[in-house]
């Protein structure tokens, strides 16, 4: 049986171990509550080391750099191999995506390979005594916020990996269609006005630049904090939240419901959009300009 602390930690998230991952070392217990998606909704900065985020000199060696990943890793989160970069399994870190870590209690970890358990292990995993001030229950509520939080978040994440991929074949539609010649006016203008309500909804996501501004690329988000990127702002609460070891302000838990509701209301729009999309597509299909809209996972 190994105790640690539940303090901040660079082993994110956390669930099963990839093979050639690494061992969870004393004092570095990671994360739960499942993976966002390290693409867009990325908007706000970590939250601050040491005890509630705030003004904390940084301390030699810490955070501890991750890993290297050993032979054909998976990252639990995707099923996918990781990709380059200083993040888990490989992969680059957001702060924004991160899940919350674990709440005291009696765990098992285990290294898994192929579904097959290679070895577990117990672990008991306790607060920080120097928090005295942050109860059990203080703590949970604190967690269910957070994990509610990143449940919108990984939702928001599915639906812009769904709309990046259209934005790009918009692109290259909007393209197509300028130089075509055997597509009657009244196609180009259904594709025009799809493509208005689809400007209006990918911003919710951070998603690619107008389709009809004489862009170049999809897929991409824009430089800044946008007001209108719901996906971002749900990101940025957690990260806050995240940042501050204490109970929720009624600020605060006003700020994640208008958040949670904003995103919700993003991914209603952009669900009812893609009917839409899909006629779009079947009618440009007829002149061999392909717009594909991916299946909801």
């Amino acid at each position: 049986m190994v105790s640690v602390r539940a303090g901040r930690s660079n082993q994110d998230p956390f669930g099963v171990l990839a093979p050639g991952a690494g061992a969870v070392s004393e004092g570095t217990f990671g994360r739960t509550g499942g993976c966002a998606s390290a693409g867009a909704g990325g908007g706000g900065g970590a939250g601050g080391g040491g005890r509630g985020g705030r003004g904390a000199s940084p301390v030699p060696g810490v955070p501890v750099p991750p890993n290297s990943a050993g032979y054909l890793p998976v990252d639990p989160c995707t099923g996918e191999a990781p990709g380059s970069g200083n993040g888990p399994f490989g992969g680059n870190a957001i702060a924004a995506n991160l899940a919350p870590h674990v709440v005291p209690g009696a765990y098992t970890v285990s290294l898994v390979s192929g579904g097959k358990v290679l070895d577990s292990k117990s672990m008991k995993v306790i607060m920080d005594p120097a928090l005295a001030t942050f109860a059990d229950a203080s703590h949970r509520r604190w967690n269910e916020i957070i994990l509610d939080l990143h449940e919108a978040q990984r939702r928001g994440n599915a639906m812009e990996k769904r709309l990046a991929a259209i934005n790009s074949d918009m692109v290259n539609a909007a393209a197509k269609l300028k130089a075509a010649a055997n597509v009657p006016e009244a196609v180009k203008k259904q594709f025009a006005d799809v493509s208005m309500q689809f400007d209006s909804v990918r911003v919710k996501f951070g998603v690619g630049t107008p389709v009809n501004a004489g862009r170049g690329g999809g897929g991409g988000g824009r430089g800044g904090a946008d007001p209108s990127n719901a996906l971002a702002r749900t990101g940025a609460v957690k990260s806050g939240l995240m940042g501050v070891w204490e109970t929720p302000s009624a600020g605060s838990l006003r700020q994640v419901n208008e958040a949670k509701a904003a995103l919700d209301k993003a991914i209603m729009q952009a669900n009812a959009l893609m009917p839409t999309l899909t006629a779009l597509s079947a009618e440009l299909k007829k002149y061999d300009i392909a717009v594909t809209v991916p299946a909801a996972k």
